[in-house]
């Protein structure tokens, strides 16, 4: 009895969270926090709720002849609160497939939670009766509960899932109306076949085919999105997967998928990965990696990275980026980091972009000033003097103390440069 209580109330978080998790798995990711989708919860437990796993379901015969529960279905209350619904599910968690489809012929469709919620329980306990079922809800026009069914045999069955959508286009042609919402819908169900391990490079192939036939033809952030659940697994054998790819062409989106996996299993492998295959790196690959450095404080590991780009336009988006990320972390960081740039054209370049974020982060304008002084002394007065006058020229008026002490300071050493500032904040005040 606790066992199949701990099932419903799985069942029952799976019901108010599924809307979520269908957004989620469409949302391209570009970050290192991943969230596992509740699939995998299920997955897990379901071997000691019911000695097996939900991704072996029983059979047709099984499915069909498991004992009903003793309860008259059509007489059950019908809930008005949670807690009800989560009492309504405990009391048909004994129910035959044949029970809960006649329980929910019941339910109206003003009441979609409860129906959504038992929807859940159908698919969960007994997948291939529920993909059966959606032929009858179609019969009757259920276009809303038929997408709940399927979701919901995706999230915990997603073969079964995805060998029925396979199967049954003209049922998808019912359920999905609309071109894209249909093609949304078949990378749902292999972002989540892509979880499964022996099943992940069916799911990537399957992907890249729906994509290269779909109403975006080359969406590159869907198909990343499938490329990271395919590499959770095991990242290492995705980047060998990618790296052999096909007609001697790496896969570029497996690969980056396999690093944003395998960040947090050894960030020093992913980012020596990143610098050995540059040409097929992507930019939010880094970014993911340069933040856990900075968050571990491992800012030698962040300004090697930086400066380890070959061709000049991927070191200028590194250097860029990382910039923008570590004028956070101090005046002391973001001039070492300055200080690594070798070449005197882009380092005033990053670090002008470096000034323009601190000013957006509301970071004084003497440290602002003082990046610069550091990181810009080779460079020409000429060059520089606009990039001063323009940094400086709210400050005469919102301290002018902090302004005529560094004007006299930089007199002392850099007349020309002064006087240079000078005449270029006239210029900017009176345009």
């Amino acid at each position: 009895m606790i066992k199949n209580a701990f099932l419903v109330l799985i069942i029952f978080v799976f019901g108010f969270t599924a809307s979520e998790f269908y957004r989620s798995e469409l949302t391209p990711i570009h970050n290192d926090t991943q969230v596992e989708p509740a699939k995998d919860v299920v997955s897990n437990l379901s071997t000691d709720v019911l000695g097996q796993s939900l991704d072996k379901p029983l059979s047709k015969a099984e499915q069909t002849t498991k004992p009903s529960s003793k309860l008259d279905l059509k007489n059950v209350n019908k809930p008005k609160t949670s807690y009800e619904v989560f009492k309504l599910l405990m009391e048909l968690d004994s129910s035959s497939a044949k029970d809960l489809e006649a329980y929910l012929a019941t339910l109206g469709r003003d009441n979609p939670e409860v129906r959504n919620q038992v929807a859940w329980l159908l698919s969960a306990k007994y997948p291939t009766h529920a993909l059966d079922y959606i032929t009858t809800l179609l019969n009757s026009g259920d276009i809303d509960l038929s997408k709940v069914v399927l979701q919901s045999v995706g999230q915990n069955h997603a073969k079964l899932a995805w060998d029925w959508v396979k199967a049954n286009e003209k049922e998808m042609d019912s359920i999905y109306k609309n071109i894209a919402e249909k093609y949304d819908a078949k990378l749902l169900v292999l972002n989540m076949l892509a979880r499964v391990p022996e099943e992940k490079w069916l799911a990537y192939e399957e992907a890249k085919n729906v994509i290269a036939n779909g109403p975006q033809k080359a969406d590159k952030y869907r198909l990343m999105t499938v490329a990271n659940n395919t590499a959770s697994s095991d990242p290492e054998d995705a980047i060998s997967y990618a790296m052999s790819g096909v007609n001697g062409k790496r896969d570029s989106d497996l690969f980056n998928g396999a690093i944003v996996n395998l960040i947090d299993k050894d960030i020093f492998r992913a980012k020596e990965l990143i610098l050995q295959n540059q040409d097929i790196a992507d930019m939010s690959s880094v970014n993911t990696i340069a933040q856990k450095l900075i968050k571990n404080n491992q800012f030698s590991d962040v300004y090697n990275l930086a400066n380890g780009f070959h061709t000049p336009e991927l070191q200028k988006s590194a250097l860029q980026s990382l910039g923008s990320m570590l004028i956070s972390n101090g005046l002391d960081r973001t001039k070492e980091f300055a200080a690594t740039i070798r070449s005197d054209d882009l380092r005033y370049e990053i670090v002008r972009g470096m000034v323009i974020s601190m000013a957006v982060n509301g970071q004084p304008v003497k440290d602002q000033l003082a990046l610069m002084d550091s990181a810009m002394v080779n460079i020409p007065v000429e060059k520089k003097d606009f990039t001063y006058a323009y940094t400086m020229r709210d400050w005469p008026t919102l301290n002018s103390t902090e302004y005529n002490n560094y004007m006299s300071d930089l007199r002392s050493r850099d007349k020309s440069l002064a006087e240079a500032i000078e005449i270029k904040s006239k210029y900017i005040q009176k345009n």
